[in-house]
């Protein structure tokens, strides 16, 4: 791959998702990615230390390398948040995990030479994409993960479960379908992935009631595994505090925060954000409280690729280590005449859904995935 005759846009997948298998084969047989990872565990201690509180997960260093790897811990309603398991100290989150595991390969790409033109994340995979160009440090990015983590884990700001269904229906269609059979009260659409695909989120009862009216129009529709209603009112009391709270992420934290020039930043709310754009509280408190347009955020990125260097190839790396970003990406573009001729790609990185567990127990598998997907030396 030569970045320099073609537009490399790095692609941050958000919440779903947990890269354990790849995050600790490589985290073995690859330094670049092993000390960004102790990178991060470095980032997290210095918070809890300036805390002044104990760290509620072993760090990521001895998690990957643990023997007989546990699953990252996932809060629910349905039990409190754990920080000691059967003696050991709690597995991280598995938004940590999908933070430093993304973090750490857009770090190991880089040192192969590949850097990026343009990036854009899912919903929280904007939040990775920003420490990686720099625009939020990683110490600050680290402190308001963690505090972000909290307040999604206080069942007084949202006591109520609720959750996301993925609609496999343009907007349109699901908001006709909603409102014809009377199922459009309390659900919102949080998301537009791509032309014929629909996020909905909001209360649990409700969205079951959405559900029900989709299947009745014979729509297809698929529940996520979470609990909130993420980029909707049903999060609305998070945001709030986001954005309202110094102690969150405060304007001395976040005062080195703002778009840096020389890599496109493209926001989940749609659009390109200048350079110097902060990054503030009230920045990540809007985005999480907004829907996300990642179908805007790839045609935007097409059509300014195709204006400022028609001739150029535009190619998306999707880091999130499973087929998802690719998938949607593909979605989107995929009738345009620049995919037709092949001048556009999207590329999962690595890929181990599409490997058998054989395959996966060959030492440094995930490093062999991700050099042979993008045709780095694996020197």
């Amino acid at each position: 791959m030569h970045p320099e005759d073609r537009h490399v846009i790095f692609c941050f997948a958000g919440q779903g998702y947990v890269p354990l298998d790849a995050s600790r084969d490589l985290f073995k047989t690859c330094e670049v990615f092993r000390k960004s990872i102790e990178e991060v565990d470095s980032a997290v201690e210095a918070f809890y230390e300036a805390e002044s509180e104990l760290p509620t997960s072993i760090p990521l260093s001895k998690y990957l390398k643990e023997r007989e790897p546990r699953p990252a811990h996932t809060p629910s309603f349905d039990s409190e948040s754990v920080v000691v398991d059967n003696g050991k100290l709690a597995t991280p989150t598995a938004t940590m995990v999908i933070f430093a595991a993304q973090y750490a390969l857009a770090r190991t790409i880089e040192a192969h030479g590949i850097q990026p033109s343009g990036i854009v994340g899912y919903s929280f995979g904007e939040h990775i994409a920003s420490v990686v160009t720099g625009s939020l440090p990683l110490d600050a990015g680290i402190c308001y993960l963690l505090r972000r983590e909290k307040l999604m884990e206080d069942r007084g700001l949202v006591p109520n479960v609720g959750g996301m269904v993925t609609v496999q229906a343009e907007p349109e269609k699901v908001t006709q379908a909603l409102a014809a059979n009377g199922a459009s009260g309390e659900v919102e659409i949080s998301g537009y992935p791509h032309k014929t695909s629909t996020i909905l989120s909001g209360d649990a009862k409700a969205l079951d009631d959405a559900q029900e009216a989709l299947d009745d129009g014979d729509i297809d529709t698929q529940r996520r595994a979470i609990q909130l209603g993420m980029h909707s009112s049903h999060i609305e009391a998070i945001t709030d505090r986001i954005r309202n709270d110094p102690l969150v992420f405060s304007d001395e934290e976040s005062s080195n925060a703002k778009v840096l020039p020389g890599i496109d930043h493209w926001s989940c709310l749609g659009v390109q954000l200048s350079e110097g754009t902060p990054l503030n509280a009230k920045y990540w408190a809007t985005q999480l409280r907004s829907p996300i347009h990642f179908k805007q955020c790839i045609e935007g990125i097409y059509h300014g690729s195709v204006t400022k260097s028609p001739q150029k190839k535009i190619v998306f790396l999707d880091l999130g280590m499973g087929p998802r970003l690719a998938r949607l990406i593909q979605n989107t573009l995929q009738d345009t005449p620049e995919w037709k001729r092949g001048q556009i790609e999207a590329i999962s990185c690595i890929q181990p859904m599409a490997l058998d567990a054989a395959a996966k127990e060959k030492r440094g598998w995930a490093f062999e995935e991700l050099t042979t997907r993008l045709g780095l030396s694996s020197g």
